[in-house]
């Protein structure tokens, strides 16, 4: 018998949003989910505007580019192969 499952509402009281945001940023990058990296660029900006010294401005701009140039390199791909099938 599987162990019961707890509602949404409980697992809110166990973890804090940040702490759950935060996973769930974690498993967009680890599953190279490219269509959810904006929400991911949003984390960033939003926790580097709270906590400054987290990261160098340096640190800060190479991460938001980088997600930026993956987002880019994504829709240039899917646009490619979406003229490609109506061709």
């Amino acid at each position: 018998m599987a162990p019961p499952s707890l509602p949404l509402a409980s697992l809110r009281l166990m973890a804090s949003p940040l702490q759950l945001t935060y996973s769930y940023m974690w498993q967009v990058i680890r599953q190279k989910n490219v269509k959810h990296y904006g929400k991911v660029e949003e984390f960033v900006t939003m926790v580097t505007q709270t906590v400054p010294e987290l990261l160098s401005f340096k640190q800060t701009a190479q991460l938001i580019l980088g997600l930026r140039a993956r987002v880019s390199c994504f829709h240039s791909v899917f646009v490619s192969k979406m003229k490609n099938l109506l061709e």
